[in-house]
């Protein structure tokens, strides 16, 4: 992997149900900012389809943007709006949409919050 570009922050959570399981979803965030704006983000998920997926609909939500509350709810609308999780043993279908959308949301917030601290 390449080395983040200056003014770059990121985020990752995952849920499981012991450690060293593998998730019932996780949500991976990097969002890199010019002059205070989200001038680059990507958004991962895995345990929410057969492969890891990016939600392309959140990340262009984010560019041009300052990360603010709202801004944050419909990021999260997004990218359980991409996702169509199957249900097995271990986690329904809703529960894995609404557990990505957390975690992404919680990713993007992180990411967010340590790009700012990188640019001071």
């Amino acid at each position: 992997m390449p080395k983040l570009p200056p003014e770059t922050g990121w985020g990752f959570y995952e849920v499981a149900r012991r450690s060293g399981d593998f998730a019932l979803a996780a949500a991976a965030a990097t969002l890199t900012l010019s002059a205070g704006i989200i001038s680059q983000a990507r958004i991962a998920l895995t345990g929410v389809g057969s492969t890891a997926t990016r939600a392309a609909e959140a990340e262009a939500l984010l560019v041009g943007q300052a990360l603010e509350p709202g801004l944050n709810g419909r990021v999260i609308d997004a990218v359980r709006a991409a996702i169509e999780p199957e249900t097995d043993l271990h986690a329904s279908s809703e529960y894995r949409r609404h557990l990505a959308g957390v975690l992404a949301g919680r990713a993007v917030s992180d990411a967010w919050r340590r790009a700012n601290e990188s640019a001071t």
